[in-house]
């Protein structure tokens, strides 16, 4: 988790590539790339998620199982969080501690309760974000970079996450879009907009759920119901599959 006040992610990355590269492989007496593909970046809105994604990475480890506890993995972070270890220079703590509590001692408890307790449905409704969406916020910052976005505005090198959301239609536009093919009245609008959203369109889980005023979980089941539905059902389908393609036109 990367914060890039200079707006330089791609110069850190160049460095990853070039230079880094370079000299791991003279250390280690190897030839060939170390990194494979272009890099793949999410932007975050940091207040909504930066403890959930610090979470998410500190128990990669664990997932892999590397290692049972995530302490216990000698490349963490984790280990500074905690304070095990003191930080280097270039790691500060101090924002997603301080999203815990201002007192640095409560603060450590508090996320080390946070990490420990986490289940396997809050790391997979995270990794599903993470695989489905280029930005993960709220809807108001969401709105707010696609609107920085406009479509004749040069791509970005710093920010090539942005680049996916180029021309992606708002929420509100999906709705009316289905309020226009199936009618307001229907009794499917309103879910075929959070299907459309969420499986079609790339909206984060959180974005869906605060724009309906419904939980997280709900928005989940409703889209697995359409999913269903319009595997079912020929003239849903393809009212859906029309909403589509009029957005993305």
């Amino acid at each position: 988790m990367i914060e890039t006040p200079r707006g330089n992610l791609s110069q850190i990355m160049h460095f990853l590539n070039t230079a880094y590269s370079i000299y791991l492989n003279k250390r280690q007496e190897r030839v060939g790339h170390l990194f494979q593909g272009r890099f793949k970046s999410i932007l975050i809105e940091a207040d909504s998620y930066a403890q959930k994604l610090s979470r998410y990475i500190h128990l990669n480890p664990v997932l892999a199982k590397i290692v049972e506890f995530p302490d216990e993995y000698g490349w963490s972070s984790y280990r500074e969080y905690i304070g095990l270890r003191k930080p280097p220079p270039w790691l500060k703590i101090d924002f997603v501690l301080g999203l815990f509590s201002q007192d640095r001692i409560k603060a450590r408890q508090n996320y080390v309760s946070f990490v420990l307790n986490t289940t396997s449905h809050d790391l997979e409704s995270l990794r599903q974000e993470i695989k489905r969406s280029a930005i993960l916020g709220s809807p108001e910052f969401v709105d707010e970079i696609t609107t920085f976005i406009s479509p004749d505005r040069r791509e970005d090198p710093e920010l090539p996450v942005l680049g996916s959301l180029r021309g992606r239609p708002s929420l509100n536009r999906i709705q009316l879009e289905s309020d226009r093919v199936l009618g307001r009245a229907n009794k499917y609008a309103r879910d075929s907009v959070i299907f459309i959203s969420r499986h079609k369109v790339g909206y984060t889980l959180r974005a869906v759920a605060d724009y309906f005023d419904l939980s997280q979980s709900g928005v989940v089941k409703i889209s697995r119901r359409m999913k269903k539905l319009s595997a079912g059902n020929g003239v849903l389908r393809q009212a859906i599959e029309e909403i589509e393609k009029n957005l993305l036109r």
